[in-house]
């Protein structure tokens, strides 16, 4: 009975990490879900409100469970490096989350803009030893 109990424990964080990123990946597509399950509204009289709910609800969520899905998978558990690749995840995720409510919502704010450069230069500074070790 305890090989039961571990393959089910082993298993939890694999299930976590596909909620959490299913749960990102509604708010994505669909960002007034995502305003709903926080209890939060877009401010009309501001343009780009649905971006911010794309890119924390729907890109973080997202890509900051996918990131750490692949840590589980492919580091060792004693690997430094782990965290700042879920980091990275989470930056890179709010980038394309933004970047996604530009393109479909037309949120095409200066910024907006600015924000998708300032999410993807965290992301690459946090992975840039790797990038430079795999070089």
């Amino acid at each position: 009975m305890p090989d039961v109990l571990t393959t089910v424990v082993n298993a939890l964080p694999w299930v976590a990490l596909a909620l959490g990123a299913l749960m990102g990946l509604g708010g994505l597509v669909n960002p007034r879900w995502a305003a709903n399950v926080v209890r939060l509204i877009p401010d009309p009289s501001f343009k780009g409100g649905l971006a911010e709910f794309r890119a924390s609800f729907g890109g973080l969520f997202l890509f900051v469970h996918v990131a750490a899905a692949a840590c589980l998978y492919f580091l060792p558990a004693a690997e430094s490096a782990a965290p700042l690749y879920v980091v990275a995840g989470i930056w890179f995720g709010s980038a394309v989350g933004r970047t996604v409510s530009v393109l479909l919502d037309g949120t095409g704010t200066a910024y907006n803009y600015g924000s998708i450069v300032f999410e993807l230069v965290m992301g690459l500074m946090l992975i840039a030893p790797s990038l430079l070790r795999s070089a």
